[in-house]
């Protein structure tokens, strides 16, 4: 499984406001917020460490913890951590059907998709409009991994793209860039598909250029060391090629 847990974990990594005790609250007001702040931080420990058991592929241990995310995040109306928390459990669905490919595929891929568009809803309800680039991304990565749904996943990708360019998200089209050639070039890959593979390193490089500018060098190197295995790839195919027509 090549997918990368960081669009979800951007999405988690909402930071909580800050009191600097500059304003004192009325005693009502503190009381009432305490509650509120206090939830907030639990449903985000609780998605974080979902996320730590599903990229450990513990499906069902993940799961119970989103859905206490899920749960809190309704009792108190927190509509960030409602949304990451069906997003998280799209992505376990996701990965559940092609980690387990003849078991229950079809319904798991429903299943994921259902999370994806309620996610999709609160966000857009909510105008969180630039939060909506990772779950993008995560629906283009599920839908690519289907032959059949691949058009759809490119348009995803793209969508995703154009929300990152709007807001500003740098670092995000770096990745959403990077989890687009990934998946390209495992296909192209497999297929012998030189035309895929120059593609993918397109996009790598592309990642790699936004990723440094964003001052991500880790990943920017990841994107890198990737786009280099690619070219390597390419010539291998060619050689092959090459000696196969001399065969000929």
């Amino acid at each position: 499984m090549h997918r990368l847990c960081i669009a979800a974990a951007l999405f988690v990594s909402v930071m909580l406001p800050c009191n600097c005790g500059r304003v004192q609250s009325a005693p009502a007001k503190h009381t009432k917020r305490a509650p509120v702040d206090r939830s907030n931080a639990e449903a985000k420990r609780l998605n974080v460490n979902g996320c730590k058991l599903r990229d450990l592929h513990e499906y069902d241990s993940a799961m119970y913890y989103f859905r206490g995310a899920l749960e809190m995040g309704r009792q108190h109306q927190l509509g960030i951590r409602m949304a990451a928390a069906l997003q998280n459990m799209g992505t376990v669905y996701s990965d559940r059907a092609y980690d387990f490919e003849g078991y229950n595929y079809e319904a798991d891929l429903e299943s994921a998709a259902a999370c994806y568009d309620t996610a999709m809803r609160i966000l857009s309800d909510s105008g969180q409009h630039s939060r909506a680039v990772s779950l993008l991304t995560d629906m283009a990565v599920a839908y690519f991994r289907d032959p059949k749904y691949q058009k759809r996943a490119d348009s995803l990708f793209q969508r995703a793209r154009t929300q990152a360019q709007e807001h500003g998200l740098v670092r995000d089209e770096g990745i959403i860039l990077y989890h687009q050639a990934q998946l390209h070039a495992d296909q192209a890959v497999d297929a012998r598909n030189l035309e895929g593979l120059r593609s993918a390193v397109l996009l790598l490089d592309t990642a790699a250029i936004f990723l440094k500018k964003a001052g991500d060098p880790q990943l920017a190197g990841s994107a890198e060391v990737m786009a280099e295995d690619t070219r390597h790839a390419i010539s291998e195919i060619e050689i092959f090629e090459r000696h196969r027509k001399k065969g000929e």
